[in-house]
């Protein structure tokens, strides 16, 4: 719920580049890590000039059969990251960064390939930010180790900030939490 009004907010103020919403309630794919970068590629090239283009060359050129196929590196390198490089003359006079919201990765059904997905963004962070993106997760955690392997990983538990919060102490944390957008902050993280 707070994510999908942060979405709400992210996109009403243009920074929204792209959203993932995993379920555990029996949605079909909304529970398979192996979807989120194909489906975050298909929202960045509607929303980032020449990006589509990029990308489209990049799966011709690299001959992808199914994005989903492929390991997590070879997702967040072909269909994010080259794509976008390309594609950074155009947005280099964007200087707010696109947030991508990934919520609920508690719900995904295969631990390992959630470990692997998060070890992976883990070591392409700076690349990541240096693209103007950047990455909010938000998830119950049940088992912090899962997330932790990386230091540039931060916690804000909205639960321990505002057990008995009122809708308007939950949007004044929304707002604490959408400082993301600056382009100062979080500087060599996401």
């Amino acid at each position: 719920m707070v994510a999908r009004a942060m979405c709400e907010d992210f996109d009403f103020r243009g920074v929204l580049g792209a959203s993932f919403f995993c379920s555990g309630a029996g949605d079909v794919g909304q529970n398979d890590v192996r979807l989120i970068i194909p489906t975050v590629a298909f929202q960045l090239a509607h929303r980032v000039e020449g990006f589509m283009n990029f990308l489209c060359r990049e799966m011709d050129r690299q001959g992808v059969p199914a994005p989903h196929t492929l390991d997590t590196q070879g997702q967040l390198s072909r269909l994010l990251l080259a794509p976008l490089e390309k594609a950074r003359p155009s947005r280099e006079s964007r200087r707010i960064p696109l947030v991508i919201v990934l919520d609920g990765l508690d719900h995904c059904s295969d631990n390992n390939a959630v470990e692997e997905f998060m070890h992976t963004v883990s070591l392409n962070v700076d690349r990541i930010a240096s693209l103007g993106l950047r990455l909010l997760f938000t998830t119950r955690v049940t088992d912090r180790s899962r997330f932790l392997s990386n230091t540039q990983y931060s916690f804000f538990d909205l639960n321990e900030a505002l057990p008995q919060s009122s809708n308007w102490q939950r949007g004044q944390a929304r707002n604490q939490v959408a400082d993301v957008t600056n382009p100062t902050a979080f500087q060599g993280g996401v």
